[in-house]
């Protein structure tokens, strides 16, 4: 590519000019001010959950070598970045960071100008270029999808404190073979011209950020309400599926959960992001000819203070349990674990197709004692866990990614039907139906035969925190053909 480059206007910031933000003093608690996007992954389904996550402090630093200017970002040099070619007019480098995930704060150590470059694309991908200046008195706050240069400092070396949320949602877009040609000397004609299009050039991605949660039709390739019944129980085959997409933990030997995270759809950067431990209750409520409703009550975390009955059941008569939602975390890996000591619960674990819907061929239900945890790997999908209908009341504990992504599909209202099993298919407790699954196990120093993981540690891949999306892998190419085959 010919090395070329931009002419950019510059316009000194007044409080009229908020295409890209606003402007605060430095000491703002910008805790409430930086609005979280949505989680976006690749998969079609709207994501659910909170708009929550913590933020972070980053650095940014200008050091300049007599004409040149050498810029760090998040610890990765970008030399030369800037240079002086003539009197107030600097030479800048075509590379540009837009925040995926929400806004950004750039906040100078010093008071000193800067000026930050703003660009859009229009639908030919032709770039408009706008130079904002700054007084180097204030922090400067960037709304998401707003592509920018880095802050330069216009004399000194500086240092700025950037916060921004801990996903780390963020696109470095990098334009080789070209430069920016910005004209610091700004006039009142250039300013007033340039105002009159600048909403015009930017309105387009002032509305994007409003567009990352919009509703997407779910992909129904190969998925079928009919395939509800065509599901494996507990069986050995059950326990070759599980492997790959998650493990059984054995609780004894259990000391902490950091989720494996995913990241930002389009992100450079790794997510960083914490996580949530979140308690609540499972109790039967009781009602006519000895059916049951599930009701819910949390006890800590975003669940604190909530009570609501799932559609969650257990039917007298046929001896059979029914839910009809399921979920699936988006944003890192889920744990669950049944606080409530010598008692059995159970959980129904359903594969993903490759097109990230569940594959209920292959899905499975399985019963547990609390000594053991399950442990699923990002978009897997899942149901509430349970009680038997013969226990009251379990105390439950989930692990999660703070920013609390997920799916979550009313199986009822879109296929209009409820996922069903059997209360025979549990005809010995949970010790005697590990045994017939031949789990690894150990032997405590008291003979107490206690199980462990599912697969030996090693043996069951996560997704890697720097795979955004990924695959289910080869085992959900047999699924889909499955699926296929029976449609």
């Amino acid at each position: 590519m010919s090395v070329g480059s931009f002419e950019v206007s510059t316009v000194q910031f007044s409080p009229s000019l908020t295409f890209f933000g606003s402007v605060h003093e430095n000491d703002t608690d910008f805790d409430d001010k930086i609005e979280r996007v949505r989680f976006e992954t690749s998969r079609k389904r709207m994501v659910n959950g909170r708009l929550d996550g913590s933020l972070t402090d980053s650095k940014l630093d200008n050091k300049w070598n007599e004409a040149n200017c050498d810029v760090t970002y998040l610890d990765e040099p970008f030399p030369v970045y800037a240079k002086k070619i003539g009197n107030d007019v600097l030479q800048v480098e075509n590379i540009f960071v837009k925040h995926l995930d929400g806004h950004v704060v750039y906040i100078p150590k010093m008071a000193y100008p800067f000026v930050i470059v703003f660009m859009h694309t229009d639908k030919e991908d032709k770039p408009y270029y706008l130079a904002v200046k700054f007084d180097g008195t204030c922090s400067v706050l960037i709304k998401p999808l707003i592509r920018h240069s880095f802050p330069i400092c216009l004399e000194h070396d500086i240092s700025f404190d950037i916060k921004h949320r801990k996903t780390f949602g963020i696109k470095v877009d990098r334009r080789s073979g070209n430069y920016l040609k910005i004209n610091l000397k700004a006039n009142i004609e250039t300013e007033l011209e340039t105002l009159k299009v600048v909403d015009l050039y930017f309105h387009e991605e002032k509305n994007k950020s409003k567009k990352t949660s919009d509703i997407r039709e779910p992909d129904s390739t190969n998925f079928n309400a009919s395939h509800y019944y065509q599901r494996y129980m507990i069986t050995e085959e059950t326990a070759k599926d599980i492997q790959g997409f998650g493990e059984l933990v054995n609780l004894n030997d259990y000391e902490d959960e950091n989720p494996t995270l995913v990241n930002w759809k389009d992100s450079d950067y790794g997510s960083r992001s914490g996580k949530l431990n979140q308690r609540f209750t499972m109790t039967w409520i009781d009602k006519d000819g000895g059916d049951k409703d599930l009701q819910f009550a949390g006890l800590s975390g975003g669940f604190k203070g909530a009570v609501c009955t799932l559609p969650t059941h257990y039917r007298s008569k046929e001896d059979q349990y029914t839910f009809s939602w399921i979920m699936s975390s988006v944003d890192g890996s889920f744990f669950m674990r049944c606080l409530t000591p010598g008692q059995n619960w159970t959980f129904t674990i359903i594969r993903p197709l490759a097109c990230g819907e569940p594959d209920f061929m292959k899905a499975f239900t399985v019963l547990l004692p609390s000594t053991i945890g399950v442990r699923l790997n990002p978009f897997v999908w899942h149901s509430a866990p349970m009680p038997l209908c013969n226990t009251a009341q379990l105390t439950f504990e989930e692990t999660i990614v703070e920013t609390d992504a997920g799916n979550a599909i009313p199986l009822e209202e879109e296929f209009s039907q409820n996922y069903k099993f059997e209360n025979s298919v549990f005809n010995g407790d949970a010790k005697t139906l590990l045994e017939r699954l031949n789990y690894p196990s150990t032997v405590e120093k008291d003979g107490t035969n206690v199980y462990s993981t599912l697969f030996p540690p090693g043996n069951v891949p996560f997704y890697p925190s720097n795979v955004s999306h990924p695959s289910t892998g080869p085992l959900n190419q047999e699924s889909s053909e499955a699926a296929q085959s029976s449609s």
